[in-house]
């Protein structure tokens, strides 16, 4: 825990949840691309689950059926929100092998200072147009 206690603080983020109009999909890919595991579904509602929550290293994400169809995507660092992940920079290129493997439409490697810190990032989306960054 951080030393600084002022209220309205965030310490860390728990989770974070994302659009998808086919929950399987979802969960594939992510499992595939970020090596995520598939820990539960929530709801209560009589019949298929309507969302899913993933463990990621650091931290958990879910996905939720959408009741409509998403929009097309946007190509990769061209919408927001966009949801970052934080490598090392001597993992980048094992990290761009797997996007390839599994054909995630992606930008090159970007220097950039834009949001922090100088470094490099790669911009990505999902099957459901969802913005990512490593």
């Amino acid at each position: 825990m951080l030393e600084d206690q002022r209220p309205g603080t965030i310490y860390w983020i728990d989770h974070y949840a994302v659009g998808t109009n086919d929950l399987d999909r979802w969960a594939d890919f992510h499992e595939k691309v970020l090596g995520a595991q598939t820990v539960r579904a929530m709801g209560g509602r009589p019949g298929p689950a309507q969302n899913l929550f993933q463990e990621l290293p650091g931290g958990r994400h879910g996905g939720f059926l959408q009741p409509v169809e998403l929009p097309a995507p946007a190509p990769p660092g061209g919408a927001l929100p966009r949801y970052g992940f934080f490598v090392r920079p001597e993992d980048m290129d094992e990290h761009l092998r797997r996007l390839d493997e599994n054909k995630v439409p992606h930008s090159d490697k970007i220097r950039t200072s834009a949001d922090g810190d100088e470094g490099t990032a790669v911009y990505w989306v999902d099957p459901d147009g969802n913005q990512f960054e490593f």
